[in-house]
């Protein structure tokens, strides 16, 4: 449900809800398959939302695996793949001031302020994932600034 760049998302928060009704085994069971969505690949074609920009935001769904991941006791993995977000936006913010408004891509190109606000967003899942609230909340803040209507970062920063 969701298409991909949701579906580990909706699995992760299945997961808490069986948890939090005591069904540990329904739990997992989400969790492992959050944890096994396919990742959105560099060109965007997954993840849904086209553009370089789109490709990236897709990545968000790889916070939710983290996540789950945590949840299964694979600490080490998760925190990979949070380190991973926040190499992903920065390198992102380097190549966006690079990139012109109207970059190629597999649909609808987004503006320098977009591929920005979501490249700080990535950071800021990071940052979360590994526990620096404060890095979080500066990189959450700077996606806002950049669109404040992203409604992504406004949920992650309500989190912290």
């Amino acid at each position: 449900p969701g298409g991909p760049s949701r579906a580990a998302e909706v699995a992760y928060w299945t997961g808490c809800a069986h948890e939090a009704l005591g069904d540990t085994t329904r739990a997992r069971a989400s969790w492992t398959e959050a944890a096994a969505v396919s990742a959105p690949t560099e060109g965007g074609r997954r993840g849904g939302r086209g553009g370089t920009g789109g490709a990236l935001a897709g990545r968000a769904s790889r916070y939710f695996q983290a996540l789950a991941l945590r949840k299964l006791n694979q600490a080490d993995q998760a925190a990979t793949i949070f380190r991973d977000l926040v190499a992903a936006g920065a390198a992102a913010l380097a190549a966006s001031t690079e990139t012109a408004d109207t970059a190629p891509g597999f649909g609808p190109p987004q503006s320098a302020r977009a591929r920005a606000a979501t490249a700080h967003y990535l950071i800021g899942l990071g940052h979360a994932g590994l526990g620096e609230k404060e890095k979080a909340r500066a990189e959450l803040t700077a996606a806002l600034a950049a669109t404040p209507d992203h409604l992504g970062a406004k949920l992650a920063l309500g989190q912290l």
